[in-house]
């Protein structure tokens, strides 16, 4: 017996030392391909060190995974069930030495006498947003420094949201600093001029400990955007950067533990 399903892979993969695109992508090919071979042999092993310290793996309808070890054991634990991986790079955002890539798999999923193929995107006619990743440059920061959060979100369905940005309810995400000492708002910048943030900073930004962003626009299928935040005039303490997607629940999402269950992400950095 054979069925159909359809998935997306999304990998945030760690330090690059190329910055033009060619280079880029063949890196990030050959370090697919080093995934697919983990997977295949398998040597999970392997796994480790294509992921950062605090690398964080969210499975649909899952609970994160975080840490190289666990995300280790987490792909460990299927076993030899999954045959034929293949990884097909579809978009890569660079951000400094960092890049964000999308990468589409097929594979078959063996067990007993049934093949299950995987392929294609996370859902069929819908969307699913995921916040993929919250970056802290630098971690820990200094007091007096400035500390930059990186938001990104993608949309890993096959349907393009459709929110209306002149709705108040229907935000895209939250993105929400809080701080034990106090910071200034200083910059917000997206990779998506169509996906903004509100407020904006004020020219003369004031010493505060918190500051909530409501954020609109709207993704493509397969695509992602992201949030920067600049926090400056850091006083000793640690700063947190929490953001949401879809936070009223506006978009109906195929997650089986249901709206809710992958919609939140946290970083944060001591201020020393």
């Amino acid at each position: 017996m054979s069925k159909t399903w359809s998935v997306v892979l999304v990998l945030l993969l760690a330090t690059i030392g190329h910055v033009c695109a060619d280079p880029l992508t063949e890196d990030m090919t050959k370090l697919n391909a080093q995934w697919d071979a983990a997977i295949n042999d398998p040597n999970f092993d392997a796994l480790l060190p294509m992921y950062a310290a605090d690398a964080s793996l969210m499975p649909p309808g899952a609970a994160p995974v975080s840490g190289p070890t666990a995300i280790r054991d987490f792909f460990a634990k299927r076993g030899t069930s999954v045959k034929n991986h293949k990884l097909e790079l579809v978009e890569i955002l660079q951000m400094g030495d960092y890049a964000y890539v999308t990468s589409r798999f097929k594979a078959s999923l063996v067990r007993g006498e049934e093949t299950t193929t995987l392929s294609g995107s996370v859902c069929v006619n819908c969307v699913d947003l995921v916040p993929s990743q919250l970056l802290a440059i630098p971690d820990p920061a200094s007091i007096g420094g400035e500390v930059l959060f990186k938001f990104v979100i993608v949309n890993v369905g096959d349907t393009a949201t459709t929110l209306d940005p002149q709705d108040a309810t229907q935000k895209l995400a939250h993105f929400d600093l809080a701080s034990t000492g106090t910071f200034k708002y200083t910059e917000f910048t997206s990779t998506d001029p169509t996906i903004t943030c509100t407020p904006a900073p004020l020219a003369l930004p004031p010493v505060i400990n918190h500051q909530l962003l409501d954020c609109y626009g709207n993704l493509g299928p397969g695509k992602s955007v992201v949030l920067t935040v600049k926090a400056t005039t850091l006083t000793a303490g640690s700063l947190t950067a929490i953001g949401t997607v879809d936070p009223n629940n506006k978009i109906l999402e195929p997650n089986p533990g249901g709206e809710g269950n992958n919609n939140e992400i946290k970083q944060s950095v001591v201020i020393k």
